[in-house]
């Protein structure tokens, strides 16, 4: 039995992305942990718990999809363009969950090249310095990931549907790209995975297909992920969202299949006024 702890777009070095509360911008001096930040860091210890509680006897991975640093591009409400500085308060959110019990190890994602300082450098040292850290760990950075896990192929990727703001289109991609994921894998001869997760977009949604192929079905769950992030400039202006979901997942994996539990929180980026 596997759990898997997914977590993805965390844009560390962001003011709102996800922040470790006893992390130092320089000896001495603590991160400052606005609202947004302490209410992703308290999802981060609801999962652990939950894992904790609920898996005793699981083997534990920590998969992450990507873009677990901000990167400076986008300069409006950065917390440090320090490159170095991204890195080593991204590496220290993923601490507590490294030293869960249970831990096996990690897959790192390599996403958006602005986010990562060009060519995937921010999952490619990341991996790195947490290998350092951890040895007993089996700790990878990859551009996709499958994993077979008994009769079950998992599919991580940071890249994959693209998704509409408008609640009526939600789901719609989701299930396209699954529809589309199981009749590539019929025309190739090869075996779909069953469930794939993708990130990105900033808005969750999950969808399943199925297709009849030689007297049976086959199927494909497609999970698209919410960010550990809060909004910024630049995402408002492309999704102008007044409600933002934000968030984690815990799949379960064994012979008998695969189980996908969200741990998700409602951000309302708007202000109420009675007059």
């Amino acid at each position: 039995m596997r759990a898997f702890i997914v977590v993805s777009d965390a844009h560390t070095g962001h003011k709102n992305g996800l922040l470790n509360p006893s992390s130092e911008l320089e000896e001495g001096v603590p991160v400052p942990m606005y609202p947004i930040p302490k209410l992703l860091w308290s999802i981060t210890e609801e999962v652990r718990e939950w894992v904790d509680t609920n898996c005793k006897k699981y083997d534990k991975y920590l998969i992450s999809l990507g873009e677990t640093t901000h990167g400076n591009k986008y300069t409006d409400d950065l917390l440090t363009a320090e490159m170095w500085l991204q890195f080593k308060l991204a590496s220290e959110t993923m601490y507590p969950f490294l030293e869960m019990s249970g831990m096996k190890g990690a897959h790192f994602l390599q996403a958006t090249s602005w986010h990562e300082y060009g060519d995937g450098s921010s999952s490619k040292l990341m991996a790195e310095n947490l290998k350092a850290k951890y040895k007993k760990l089996t700790i990878k950075q990859m551009n996709q990931s499958r994993i077979f896990v008994d009769s079950t192929i998992l599919e991580w990727t940071h890249h994959g549907s693209s998704t509409g703001k408008r609640k009526y289109s939600e789901g719609n991609a989701a299930f396209l790209d699954a529809k589309d994921r199981v009749l590539n894998h019929i025309i190739e001869e090869e075996r779909c995975p069953d469930l794939s997760f993708s990130a990105h977009t900033h808005k969750p949604s999950m969808a399943r297909a199925y297709l009849l192929s030689k007297g049976e079905y086959i199927s494909n769950t497609q999970v698209i992920t919410p960010p550990m992030c809060g909004p910024g400039a630049f995402s408002r202006k492309v999704a102008n969202p007044s409600m933002f979901y934000v968030g984690m997942h815990v799949v379960l994996a064994d012979k008998h299949g695969f189980e996908v539990k969200p741990f998700y929180r409602r951000l309302k980026d708007y202000s109420m006024e009675i007059l």
